[in-house]
Protein backbone atom coordinates (compact mmCIF):
# COMPACT_ATOMS: atom_id res chain seq x y z
CA UNK A 1 0.00 0.00 0.00
CA UNK A 2 0.99 3.52 -0.90
CA UNK A 3 1.89 6.13 2.19
CA UNK A 4 -0.36 8.16 2.86
CA UNK A 5 -3.48 6.21 2.05
CA UNK A 6 -6.78 4.58 3.86
CA UNK A 7 -6.18 0.69 4.06
CA UNK A 8 -7.99 -1.38 1.42
CA UNK A 9 -9.19 -4.14 2.98
CA UNK A 10 -10.36 -7.05 0.74
CA UNK A 11 -14.40 -7.59 1.36
CA UNK A 12 -13.68 -11.30 1.64
CA UNK A 13 -10.83 -11.87 3.76
CA UNK A 14 -11.66 -14.81 5.43
CA UNK A 15 -11.72 -14.87 9.54
CA UNK A 16 -12.64 -10.87 9.88
CA UNK A 17 -16.21 -9.60 10.51
CA UNK A 18 -18.51 -6.80 8.99
CA UNK A 19 -17.52 -4.52 11.63
CA UNK A 20 -13.83 -5.25 12.18
CA UNK A 21 -13.67 -5.02 8.18
CA UNK A 22 -15.73 -1.94 8.50
CA UNK A 23 -13.22 -0.46 10.88
CA UNK A 24 -9.99 -1.49 9.24
CA UNK A 25 -11.34 0.43 6.33
CA UNK A 26 -11.25 3.73 8.58
CA UNK A 27 -8.61 3.24 10.72
CA UNK A 28 -5.21 4.01 9.16
CA UNK A 29 -2.83 1.37 8.39
CA UNK A 30 0.44 3.76 8.22
CA UNK A 31 2.96 4.54 10.85
CA UNK A 32 1.93 7.68 13.44
CA UNK A 33 4.48 7.21 15.97
CA UNK A 34 5.01 10.06 17.50
CA UNK A 35 8.60 11.71 18.84
CA UNK A 36 8.99 12.29 22.34
CA UNK A 37 10.56 15.55 21.72
CA UNK A 38 7.27 16.58 20.07
CA UNK A 39 5.34 14.97 23.25
CA UNK A 40 7.32 17.12 25.17
CA UNK A 41 6.98 20.27 23.36
CA UNK A 42 2.78 19.41 23.21
CA UNK A 43 3.19 19.60 27.19
CA UNK A 44 4.83 22.96 27.16
CA UNK A 45 2.41 24.30 24.67
CA UNK A 46 -0.25 22.91 27.15
CA UNK A 47 1.18 24.57 30.02
CA UNK A 48 1.50 28.21 28.50
CA UNK A 49 -2.37 27.84 27.03
CA UNK A 50 -3.91 26.79 30.58
CA UNK A 51 -1.75 29.55 32.89
CA UNK A 52 -3.56 31.94 29.89
CA UNK A 53 -7.03 30.31 30.11
CA UNK A 54 -6.98 30.69 33.87
CA UNK A 55 -5.51 34.26 33.62
CA UNK A 56 -8.66 35.06 31.54
CA UNK A 57 -11.09 33.56 33.79
CA UNK A 58 -9.53 35.56 36.91
CA UNK A 59 -9.85 39.02 34.52
CA UNK A 60 -13.29 38.39 33.62
CA UNK A 61 -14.57 37.29 37.31
CA UNK A 62 -15.13 40.92 38.13
CA UNK A 63 -16.89 41.83 35.16
CA UNK A 64 -19.50 38.68 35.28
CA UNK A 65 -22.18 41.00 36.50
CA UNK A 66 -21.99 43.70 34.97
CA UNK A 67 -22.47 41.66 31.82
CA UNK A 68 -25.55 40.32 32.65
CA UNK A 69 -24.58 36.86 33.93
CA UNK A 70 -25.33 35.46 37.50
CA UNK A 71 -22.49 35.74 39.52
CA UNK A 72 -22.58 32.64 41.54
CA UNK A 73 -23.59 30.56 39.01
CA UNK A 74 -20.31 31.95 36.67
CA UNK A 75 -18.16 31.44 40.33
CA UNK A 76 -18.85 28.30 40.29
CA UNK A 77 -18.20 27.47 36.67
CA UNK A 78 -14.82 29.36 37.11
CA UNK A 79 -13.91 27.56 39.76
CA UNK A 80 -14.51 24.44 38.03
CA UNK A 81 -12.88 25.35 35.14
CA UNK A 82 -9.61 26.59 37.27
CA UNK A 83 -9.84 23.22 38.78
CA UNK A 84 -9.51 21.54 35.07
CA UNK A 85 -6.73 23.99 34.19
CA UNK A 86 -5.05 23.32 36.68
CA UNK A 87 -4.98 19.51 36.25
CA UNK A 88 -4.56 19.99 32.69
CA UNK A 89 -1.02 22.17 33.23
CA UNK A 90 -0.36 19.52 36.00
CA UNK A 91 -0.55 16.67 33.06
CA UNK A 92 1.51 18.95 30.64
CA UNK A 93 4.41 20.16 33.02
CA UNK A 94 4.75 15.84 33.64
CA UNK A 95 4.34 15.57 29.98
CA UNK A 96 6.82 18.34 29.10
CA UNK A 97 9.46 17.97 31.91
CA UNK A 98 9.79 14.72 33.41
CA UNK A 99 11.99 11.61 32.15
CA UNK A 100 9.57 9.17 31.33
CA UNK A 101 8.83 7.27 28.19
CA UNK A 102 7.23 7.73 25.01
CA UNK A 103 4.39 5.02 26.43
CA UNK A 104 4.05 7.20 29.88
CA UNK A 105 4.10 10.03 27.13
CA UNK A 106 1.11 8.99 25.16
CA UNK A 107 -1.04 7.69 28.46
CA UNK A 108 -0.77 11.33 29.20
CA UNK A 109 -1.55 13.05 26.10
CA UNK A 110 -4.54 11.03 26.16
CA UNK A 111 -5.74 12.07 29.41
CA UNK A 112 -4.83 15.72 28.79
CA UNK A 113 -7.37 15.11 25.87
CA UNK A 114 -10.23 14.01 28.09
CA UNK A 115 -9.60 16.69 30.70
CA UNK A 116 -9.62 19.55 28.18
CA UNK A 117 -13.09 17.90 26.02
CA UNK A 118 -14.62 17.76 29.65
CA UNK A 119 -13.59 21.06 30.10
CA UNK A 120 -14.89 22.61 26.53
CA UNK A 121 -17.94 20.53 27.26
CA UNK A 122 -18.43 21.98 30.90
CA UNK A 123 -18.11 25.80 28.99
CA UNK A 124 -19.86 25.22 26.16
CA UNK A 125 -23.03 24.39 28.83
CA UNK A 126 -22.20 27.27 31.13
CA UNK A 127 -22.56 29.37 27.77
CA UNK A 128 -24.81 28.60 25.31
CA UNK A 129 -25.29 24.70 24.93
CA UNK A 130 -25.84 23.84 21.08
CA UNK A 131 -25.39 27.21 20.80
CA UNK A 132 -22.16 28.24 22.43
CA UNK A 133 -18.80 29.85 20.77
CA UNK A 134 -17.06 26.92 22.84
CA UNK A 135 -18.46 25.16 19.88
CA UNK A 136 -15.82 26.21 18.07
CA UNK A 137 -13.10 25.61 20.59
CA UNK A 138 -14.02 22.07 20.16
CA UNK A 139 -13.47 21.65 16.99
CA UNK A 140 -10.19 23.16 17.29
CA UNK A 141 -9.08 20.46 19.50
CA UNK A 142 -10.43 17.98 17.42
CA UNK A 143 -8.71 19.04 14.71
CA UNK A 144 -5.51 19.36 16.21
CA UNK A 145 -5.86 16.03 17.61
CA UNK A 146 -6.59 14.52 14.65
CA UNK A 147 -3.69 16.68 12.48
CA UNK A 148 -0.85 16.71 14.80
CA UNK A 149 -1.25 13.28 16.97
CA UNK A 150 -2.28 9.79 16.02
CA UNK A 151 -5.71 8.46 15.28
CA UNK A 152 -6.84 6.72 18.43
CA UNK A 153 -5.96 10.40 20.00
CA UNK A 154 -7.98 11.85 17.80
CA UNK A 155 -11.35 9.86 17.70
CA UNK A 156 -11.35 10.33 21.56
CA UNK A 157 -11.55 13.79 21.05
CA UNK A 158 -14.15 13.34 18.34
CA UNK A 159 -15.97 10.99 20.79
CA UNK A 160 -15.99 12.88 23.61
CA UNK A 161 -17.22 15.85 22.10
CA UNK A 162 -20.62 13.65 20.23
CA UNK A 163 -21.28 11.92 23.55
CA UNK A 164 -20.94 15.11 25.52
CA UNK A 165 -23.12 17.24 23.73
CA UNK A 166 -26.24 14.92 23.11
CA UNK A 167 -25.33 14.04 27.04
CA UNK A 168 -25.71 17.78 27.26
CA UNK A 169 -28.95 18.35 25.42
CA UNK A 170 -30.73 15.28 26.95
CA UNK A 171 -30.15 16.86 30.60
CA UNK A 172 -31.50 19.94 29.74
CA UNK A 173 -34.59 18.60 28.45
CA UNK A 174 -35.63 15.91 31.09
CA UNK A 175 -34.31 19.02 33.23
CA UNK A 176 -31.47 17.71 34.97
CA UNK A 177 -29.35 20.38 34.06
CA UNK A 178 -30.98 23.93 33.81
CA UNK A 179 -30.93 25.87 30.19
CA UNK A 180 -27.95 28.37 29.92
CA UNK A 181 -28.72 30.65 27.17
CA UNK A 182 -25.87 32.29 25.35
CA UNK A 183 -27.07 35.94 25.59
CA UNK A 184 -27.93 36.39 29.81
CA UNK A 185 -31.34 36.87 30.55
CA UNK A 186 -33.06 36.00 27.18
CA UNK A 187 -34.15 32.29 26.31
CA UNK A 188 -33.05 31.59 22.77
CA UNK A 189 -35.52 30.05 20.29
CA UNK A 190 -33.51 26.84 20.52
CA UNK A 191 -34.58 26.19 24.01
CA UNK A 192 -38.34 26.31 22.49
CA UNK A 193 -38.85 23.14 22.19
CA UNK A 194 -37.09 19.57 23.00
CA UNK A 195 -37.69 18.82 19.25
CA UNK A 196 -35.57 22.22 18.24
CA UNK A 197 -33.05 21.45 20.62
CA UNK A 198 -32.57 17.75 18.85
CA UNK A 199 -32.76 19.36 15.39
CA UNK A 200 -29.99 21.67 16.79
CA UNK A 201 -27.73 18.69 18.00
CA UNK A 202 -28.35 17.10 14.75
CA UNK A 203 -26.51 20.10 13.00
CA UNK A 204 -23.71 19.88 15.45
CA UNK A 205 -23.50 16.24 15.32
CA UNK A 206 -22.88 16.63 11.38
CA UNK A 207 -20.30 19.62 11.38
CA UNK A 208 -18.47 17.48 14.67
CA UNK A 209 -17.94 14.62 12.45
CA UNK A 210 -17.36 16.35 9.12
CA UNK A 211 -14.57 18.39 11.03
CA UNK A 212 -13.06 15.06 11.96
CA UNK A 213 -13.42 13.38 8.72
CA UNK A 214 -11.79 16.31 6.88
CA UNK A 215 -8.64 16.26 9.41
CA UNK A 216 -8.62 12.55 8.92
CA UNK A 217 -8.55 12.78 5.08
CA UNK A 218 -6.16 15.09 4.96
CA UNK A 219 -3.92 12.95 6.65
CA UNK A 220 -4.27 9.78 4.67
CA UNK A 221 -4.69 11.65 1.36
CA UNK A 222 -1.50 14.00 1.83
CA UNK A 223 1.44 12.83 -0.21
CA UNK A 224 4.13 11.54 1.76
CA UNK A 225 2.01 12.27 5.00
CA UNK A 226 4.74 10.29 7.52
CA UNK A 227 7.07 12.51 5.93
CA UNK A 228 5.18 16.05 5.91
CA UNK A 229 3.71 15.52 9.34
CA UNK A 230 7.20 14.03 10.72
CA UNK A 231 8.75 17.02 9.29
CA UNK A 232 5.99 19.66 10.57
CA UNK A 233 6.16 18.25 14.09
CA UNK A 234 10.04 18.56 14.24
CA UNK A 235 9.80 21.98 12.92
CA UNK A 236 8.30 23.07 15.82
CA UNK A 237 10.76 21.67 18.05
CA UNK A 238 13.55 23.95 18.86
CA UNK A 239 17.01 22.00 19.13
CA UNK A 240 18.96 24.48 20.89
CA UNK A 241 22.82 24.18 20.71
CA UNK A 242 24.37 22.71 23.58
CA UNK A 243 21.47 21.13 25.29
CA UNK A 244 19.93 17.70 25.44
CA UNK A 245 18.90 16.63 21.78
CA UNK A 246 16.29 13.91 20.80
CA UNK A 247 19.31 11.33 20.44
CA UNK A 248 21.36 12.23 23.60
CA UNK A 249 21.84 9.65 25.43
CA UNK A 250 21.63 6.67 22.84
CA UNK A 251 24.46 4.40 22.01
CA UNK A 252 24.58 3.34 18.50
CA UNK A 253 25.81 -0.23 17.61
CA UNK A 254 27.24 -0.35 21.00
CA UNK A 255 29.81 1.35 20.20
CA UNK A 256 29.49 5.25 20.31
CA UNK A 257 27.62 7.38 23.43
CA UNK A 258 25.50 10.72 21.67
CA UNK A 259 26.19 13.54 23.96
CA UNK A 260 24.69 16.80 23.98
CA UNK A 261 23.42 18.95 20.77
CA UNK A 262 26.31 20.89 18.85
CA UNK A 263 23.98 22.02 16.39
CA UNK A 264 21.56 21.62 14.38
CA UNK A 265 20.51 22.08 10.26
CA UNK A 266 18.23 21.68 7.79
CA UNK A 267 19.22 18.15 7.39
CA UNK A 268 20.09 17.03 10.67
CA UNK A 269 22.10 17.42 13.80
CA UNK A 270 25.43 16.79 14.91
CA UNK A 271 25.85 15.77 18.75
CA UNK A 272 29.14 15.45 20.88
CA UNK A 273 29.76 11.68 21.26
CA UNK A 274 32.59 9.29 22.47
CA UNK A 275 33.39 6.19 21.58
CA UNK A 276 32.67 3.22 24.33
CA UNK A 277 35.55 1.07 24.53
CA UNK A 278 38.67 4.08 23.85
CA UNK A 279 36.83 7.01 25.23
CA UNK A 280 37.74 8.94 22.33
CA UNK A 281 35.95 11.73 21.83
CA UNK A 282 34.06 12.54 18.03
CA UNK A 283 31.03 14.26 16.40
CA UNK A 284 28.40 12.15 15.41
CA UNK A 285 26.26 13.74 12.54
CA UNK A 286 22.47 12.29 12.41
CA UNK A 287 19.82 13.08 9.93
CA UNK A 288 16.24 14.40 10.83
CA UNK A 289 14.15 11.33 10.81
CA UNK A 290 12.08 12.74 8.72
CA UNK A 291 14.67 12.32 6.07
CA UNK A 292 15.72 8.78 6.79
CA UNK A 293 13.24 7.80 3.93
CA UNK A 294 14.60 9.99 1.09
CA UNK A 295 16.47 8.24 -1.46
CA UNK A 296 18.18 11.97 -2.12
CA UNK A 297 18.75 12.49 1.28
CA UNK A 298 20.56 9.44 1.90
CA UNK A 299 22.38 9.40 -1.47
CA UNK A 300 24.02 12.80 -0.10
CA UNK A 301 24.59 11.84 3.21
CA UNK A 302 26.58 8.33 2.35
CA UNK A 303 28.26 10.48 -1.04
CA UNK A 304 30.32 12.73 2.23
CA UNK A 305 31.65 9.99 3.57
CA UNK A 306 32.72 8.57 0.56
CA UNK A 307 34.20 11.84 -1.12
CA UNK A 308 36.02 13.07 2.49
CA UNK A 309 37.71 9.39 2.50
CA UNK A 310 38.98 9.84 -0.82
CA UNK A 311 40.72 13.18 0.21
CA UNK A 312 43.14 12.96 3.54
CA UNK A 313 43.54 16.79 3.98
CA UNK A 314 44.18 18.61 7.16
CA UNK A 315 42.22 21.26 5.74
CA UNK A 316 39.21 19.00 5.10
CA UNK A 317 37.35 17.43 8.08
CA UNK A 318 38.58 13.88 8.93
CA UNK A 319 35.42 11.09 8.46
CA UNK A 320 36.32 8.23 11.04
CA UNK A 321 33.13 6.09 10.40
CA UNK A 322 29.48 5.57 9.02
CA UNK A 323 27.19 2.99 9.82
CA UNK A 324 23.52 2.58 10.52
CA UNK A 325 21.72 2.42 13.97
CA UNK A 326 20.25 -1.29 14.37
CA UNK A 327 16.89 -0.35 16.26
CA UNK A 328 15.96 2.46 13.75
CA UNK A 329 18.11 2.16 10.83
CA UNK A 330 18.88 5.96 11.46
CA UNK A 331 22.60 6.57 9.02
CA UNK A 332 25.21 8.32 11.35
CA UNK A 333 28.39 9.83 10.08
CA UNK A 334 31.22 9.86 12.91
CA UNK A 335 33.63 13.01 12.23
CA UNK A 336 36.38 14.14 14.00
CA UNK A 337 35.38 16.62 17.01
CA UNK A 338 36.60 20.32 16.73
CA UNK A 339 36.02 22.68 19.48
CA UNK A 340 36.24 26.08 17.81
CA UNK A 341 33.52 27.86 15.43
CA UNK A 342 32.85 28.18 12.01
CA UNK A 343 33.65 31.51 10.11
CA UNK A 344 29.98 32.42 9.93
CA UNK A 345 29.98 32.37 13.88
CA UNK A 346 33.34 34.54 13.92
CA UNK A 347 31.79 37.09 11.50
CA UNK A 348 28.96 37.40 13.79
CA UNK A 349 31.34 37.95 16.48
CA UNK A 350 33.65 39.83 15.85
CA UNK A 351 33.00 40.84 12.00
CA UNK A 352 35.31 41.01 9.07
CA UNK A 353 39.01 39.52 9.56
CA UNK A 354 42.18 41.24 9.91
CA UNK A 355 44.40 41.34 6.67
CA UNK A 356 46.63 39.09 8.41
CA UNK A 357 43.86 36.50 9.30
CA UNK A 358 42.48 36.85 5.94
CA UNK A 359 45.62 35.42 4.08
CA UNK A 360 45.92 32.67 6.68
CA UNK A 361 42.49 31.48 6.54
CA UNK A 362 42.05 31.41 2.99
CA UNK A 363 45.12 29.70 2.05
CA UNK A 364 44.44 27.02 4.12
CA UNK A 365 41.12 26.85 2.71
CA UNK A 366 42.45 26.70 -0.88
CA UNK A 367 44.92 24.27 0.04
CA UNK A 368 41.86 22.32 1.02
CA UNK A 369 40.17 23.06 -2.19
CA UNK A 370 43.01 21.86 -4.35
CA UNK A 371 43.56 18.62 -2.78
CA UNK A 372 39.64 18.02 -3.48
CA UNK A 373 40.01 19.40 -7.30
CA UNK A 374 42.66 17.36 -7.66
CA UNK A 375 40.78 14.57 -6.75
CA UNK A 376 38.35 15.59 -9.41
CA UNK A 377 35.86 16.86 -6.57
CA UNK A 378 34.08 19.49 -6.68
CA UNK A 379 32.40 20.79 -3.05
CA UNK A 380 29.72 22.95 -4.92
CA UNK A 381 28.56 24.80 -1.14
CA UNK A 382 31.52 26.74 0.04
CA UNK A 383 30.40 29.39 2.09
CA UNK A 384 31.30 30.97 6.20
CA UNK A 385 28.97 28.34 7.91
CA UNK A 386 30.70 25.24 5.91
CA UNK A 387 34.40 26.25 7.41
CA UNK A 388 35.76 25.28 10.39
CA UNK A 389 38.51 27.28 12.59
CA UNK A 390 39.64 25.12 15.31
CA UNK A 391 42.70 26.28 17.85
CA UNK A 392 45.72 24.30 17.71
CA UNK A 393 47.99 23.68 20.35
CA UNK A 394 50.57 26.11 19.34
CA UNK A 395 47.96 28.86 19.56
CA UNK A 396 47.46 28.77 15.56
CA UNK A 397 43.75 28.52 13.95
CA UNK A 398 43.28 24.45 11.77
CA UNK A 399 41.22 25.89 9.07
CA UNK A 400 38.98 22.77 8.07
CA UNK A 401 36.38 22.64 5.32
CA UNK A 402 33.03 20.86 5.93
CA UNK A 403 29.90 19.27 4.73
CA UNK A 404 31.05 17.64 1.01
CA UNK A 405 26.97 16.23 0.55
CA UNK A 406 26.55 17.71 -2.61
CA UNK A 407 30.14 17.81 -3.95
CA UNK A 408 29.92 16.33 -7.49
CA UNK A 409 32.22 13.42 -7.98
CA UNK A 410 33.54 12.94 -11.86
CA UNK A 411 30.90 13.37 -14.13
CA UNK A 412 27.80 12.86 -10.69
CA UNK A 413 26.16 15.64 -9.83
CA UNK A 414 22.62 16.38 -8.92
CA UNK A 415 20.47 19.38 -10.13
CA UNK A 416 19.82 23.44 -9.11
CA UNK A 417 16.37 22.53 -8.01
CA UNK A 418 17.32 20.73 -5.30
CA UNK A 419 20.56 21.65 -4.00
CA UNK A 420 18.32 24.89 -3.42
CA UNK A 421 15.67 23.44 -1.51
CA UNK A 422 18.49 21.63 1.03
CA UNK A 423 20.82 24.99 0.65
CA UNK A 424 18.61 27.64 0.96
CA UNK A 425 19.39 30.72 0.05
CA UNK A 426 22.52 30.11 -2.10
CA UNK A 427 24.54 33.17 -1.47
CA UNK A 428 27.86 32.44 -2.54
CA UNK A 429 27.16 29.76 -5.68
CA UNK A 430 28.55 30.64 -8.73
CA UNK A 431 26.83 31.94 -12.10
CA UNK A 432 26.97 28.23 -13.39
CA UNK A 433 25.08 26.66 -11.19
CA UNK A 434 22.89 29.66 -10.72
CA UNK A 435 21.54 29.52 -13.80
CA UNK A 436 20.55 25.69 -13.90
CA UNK A 437 23.50 24.19 -14.74
CA UNK A 438 25.22 22.70 -11.74
CA UNK A 439 25.93 19.17 -13.52
CA UNK A 440 28.76 21.54 -15.34
CA UNK A 441 30.31 23.26 -12.21
CA UNK A 442 34.13 22.57 -12.58
CA UNK A 443 37.01 23.47 -9.89
CA UNK A 444 36.50 27.06 -11.28
CA UNK A 445 32.73 27.13 -9.93
CA UNK A 446 34.32 26.63 -6.11
CA UNK A 447 37.00 29.33 -6.83
CA UNK A 448 33.89 31.48 -7.62
CA UNK A 449 32.38 30.95 -4.38
CA UNK A 450 35.93 31.56 -2.56
CA UNK A 451 36.17 34.88 -3.89
CA UNK A 452 32.86 35.44 -2.71
CA UNK A 453 33.39 34.08 0.40
CA UNK A 454 36.85 36.38 0.75
CA UNK A 455 35.14 38.99 -0.04
CA UNK A 456 32.72 38.62 3.09
CA UNK A 457 35.07 37.92 5.14
CA UNK A 458 37.61 41.20 4.06
CA UNK A 459 33.93 43.13 3.93
CA UNK A 460 31.63 41.59 6.97
CA UNK A 461 29.12 42.07 3.45
CA UNK A 462 27.94 39.41 1.28
CA UNK A 463 28.38 40.19 -2.07
CA UNK A 464 24.54 39.85 -3.20
CA UNK A 465 21.71 40.64 -1.46
CA UNK A 466 18.22 40.06 -2.51
CA UNK A 467 14.84 40.11 -1.09
CA UNK A 468 14.39 36.08 -3.06
CA UNK A 469 16.33 33.62 -4.53
CA UNK A 470 15.40 34.06 -7.83
CA UNK A 471 16.45 37.82 -7.78
CA UNK A 472 19.12 37.00 -5.96
CA UNK A 473 20.60 34.51 -8.44
CA UNK A 474 19.90 36.72 -11.32
CA UNK A 475 21.74 39.21 -9.71
CA UNK A 476 25.21 36.14 -9.24
CA UNK A 477 24.84 36.07 -13.16
CA UNK A 478 23.92 39.41 -14.23
CA UNK A 479 25.69 42.05 -11.81
CA UNK A 480 28.63 42.81 -9.40
CA UNK A 481 28.90 43.52 -5.89
CA UNK A 482 29.12 46.77 -4.51
CA UNK A 483 33.01 48.10 -4.62
CA UNK A 484 35.10 46.89 -1.99
CA UNK A 485 36.86 50.23 -1.23
CA UNK A 486 32.90 51.40 0.11
CA UNK A 487 32.47 48.82 2.34
CA UNK A 488 36.31 48.08 3.71
CA UNK A 489 38.02 51.37 3.42
CA UNK A 490 40.06 51.62 5.99
CA UNK A 491 41.44 48.20 4.83
CA UNK A 492 45.68 48.42 3.62
CA UNK A 493 45.77 48.04 0.00
CA UNK A 494 41.80 47.53 -1.04
CA UNK A 495 42.31 48.13 -4.49
CA UNK A 496 44.47 45.18 -5.49
CA UNK A 497 42.64 42.98 -2.60
CA UNK A 498 39.22 44.06 -4.85
CA UNK A 499 41.53 43.13 -8.07
CA UNK A 500 42.05 39.28 -7.30
CA UNK A 501 38.62 38.84 -5.79
CA UNK A 502 37.37 40.10 -8.67
CA UNK A 503 38.89 37.46 -10.95
CA UNK A 504 37.70 34.73 -8.89
CA UNK A 505 34.74 36.29 -8.60
CA UNK A 506 34.60 36.56 -12.86
CA UNK A 507 31.31 35.55 -14.42
CA UNK A 508 33.20 33.35 -16.93
CA UNK A 509 34.48 30.55 -15.63
CA UNK A 510 37.69 30.73 -17.98
CA UNK A 511 38.05 34.43 -16.51
CA UNK A 512 38.84 32.86 -13.29
CA UNK A 513 42.16 31.71 -10.98
CA UNK A 514 43.37 28.19 -12.52
CA UNK A 515 43.72 27.02 -8.94
CA UNK A 516 42.50 27.76 -5.56
CA UNK A 517 46.53 28.00 -4.61
CA UNK A 518 47.09 30.95 -7.17
CA UNK A 519 43.72 32.48 -6.03
CA UNK A 520 45.65 32.78 -2.43
CA UNK A 521 48.90 33.60 -3.51
CA UNK A 522 47.68 36.68 -5.91
CA UNK A 523 45.37 36.98 -2.22
CA UNK A 524 48.64 37.32 -0.01
CA UNK A 525 50.67 39.33 -2.68
CA UNK A 526 47.68 42.21 -2.37
CA UNK A 527 47.86 42.13 0.98
CA UNK A 528 51.17 42.79 1.45
CA UNK A 529 50.85 45.30 -1.49
CA UNK A 530 53.40 43.58 -4.10
CA UNK A 531 50.55 42.39 -6.58
CA UNK A 532 52.22 41.57 -10.20
CA UNK A 533 50.80 45.02 -12.30
CA UNK A 534 49.50 41.97 -14.41
CA UNK A 535 47.05 40.50 -12.49
CA UNK A 536 45.86 44.34 -12.17
CA UNK A 537 45.90 44.22 -15.59
CA UNK A 538 43.78 41.55 -15.52
CA UNK A 539 40.81 42.18 -13.45
CA UNK A 540 40.59 45.60 -15.54
CA UNK A 541 40.28 43.36 -18.72
CA UNK A 542 38.04 41.50 -17.21
CA UNK A 543 35.65 44.50 -15.67
CA UNK A 544 35.97 46.47 -19.43
CA UNK A 545 34.39 42.77 -20.65
CA UNK A 546 31.38 42.89 -22.78
CA UNK A 547 27.76 44.01 -21.04
CA UNK A 548 26.39 41.31 -18.59
CA UNK A 549 29.86 39.84 -18.13
CA UNK A 550 31.24 42.72 -15.67
CA UNK A 551 28.76 45.50 -15.03
CA UNK A 552 30.11 47.82 -11.94
CA UNK A 553 27.25 49.45 -10.41
CA UNK A 554 27.22 51.87 -7.78
CA UNK A 555 25.60 51.04 -4.51
CA UNK A 556 24.37 52.76 -1.03
CA UNK A 557 27.05 50.20 1.27
CA UNK A 558 24.66 50.74 3.73
CA UNK A 559 21.90 48.72 2.02
CA UNK A 560 23.59 45.92 2.14
CA UNK A 561 23.09 43.04 4.42
CA UNK A 562 25.86 42.20 7.00
CA UNK A 563 26.86 38.29 7.51
CA UNK A 564 25.33 37.04 10.05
Amino acid sequence: MKPGTFAEQPASRPGRSARSRFWSSFVPQFDERISPEFYKLSGKLRTIGNLLFIAGNLAMAPRVEALGFDPHVHFIAAIGFCCMHLTDMGLALVLWRAPISPATMRKLTFACVVVEMLGTLAASWVYGSVNSPFIGVALVFILVDRLFFDFRIGVTAFGLAIVGYWAIVFAEINGVLPAQPMSPGLIDSVYGSPTRQISAMFNLTVVITLTFVVAHWAVARMRYKDVAIRMLRESLYAAEQGKVGRHTGRTLRETYTLGVLIGAGGMGEVYTGSHVRTHRKVAIKMLHPHLVEDPTVLTRFRREAEIIGKLGSEHIIEIIDIDTAAEDNQPFLVLELMEGESLAQRLTRTGPLSAHELADVIDQIARGLDVAHRAEIVHRDLKPENVFLNPRADGGTAVKILDFGVSKIGGAATAITQEIAILGTPDYMSPEQATGHADDAAAASDIFSLGALTYALATGYRPFEASSVPALLRKIVDEEPPAMVELAPDMPHVAEIAAVIAIAMAKQPADRYASALDFARDLRAAIAGALDPEVLERALRIAKGPPGKRSRRDVDPTSHTQVA
